[in-house]
């Protein structure tokens, strides 16, 4: 079974725009994987130290063990990172028993061992689509909101089977 974490709490978040970010990434993860609701996991956010973190990590990485799951897509590649290393701790063997995914493409997914798959949100192109949405608001402040989709690309590493 596959996971998807997310970090930054549950639906019920304060910020809209989280929330929104949120619903998008679930709306998708259940178009892939329909009828996984269950595997789609809210966690707390992380403020804290350093050790209360690797904490968070540690109890994660417990229930990826107790549950089975051999897939994990995580919210970024900071909780990529920090829980590849905690099933590593356990004595998981990555990607042969369970692939990780991160999200951002961050230069230290290449710095570590094993190198973090991740997928590239294309910041690049968002940007301009940002600015090609702002440049329309400000000519016609009447204009119809509209929505641009980026896309993103998977970027398969080490933590990742080769299929």
């Amino acid at each position: 079974p596959v996971l998807l974490a997310d970090i930054y709490g549950s639906i019920g978040t304060s910020s809209p725009a989280a929330y929104d970010t949120l619903r998008a990434r679930r709306a998708v993860f259940l178009s892939l994987f329909p009828g996984m609701e269950a595997n789609i996991l809210a966690l707390p956010s992380l403020s804290g130290t350093m050790e209360e973190k690797r904490r968070i990590f540690a109890s994660i990485a417990e229930l990826v063990t107790a549950r089975g799951f051999d897939a994990l897509l995580l919210q970024n590649d900071f909780c990529g990172l920090s829980l590849c290393s905690e099933l590593l701790r356990r004595g998981k063997k990555i990607p042969e028993e369970i692939s990780l995914i991160g999200q951002d493409n961050a230069e230290f997914c290449t710095c570590v061992y094993p190198a973090l798959s991740t997928i590239d949100p294309n910041l690049e192109s968002f940007a301009e689509a940002v600015v090609e949405l702002a440049l329309e608001r400000i000519r016609d402040s009447k204009s119809p909101v509209r929505t641009i989709a980026v896309p993103t690309r998977l970027i398969k590493r080490e933590t990742t089977q080769k299929i």
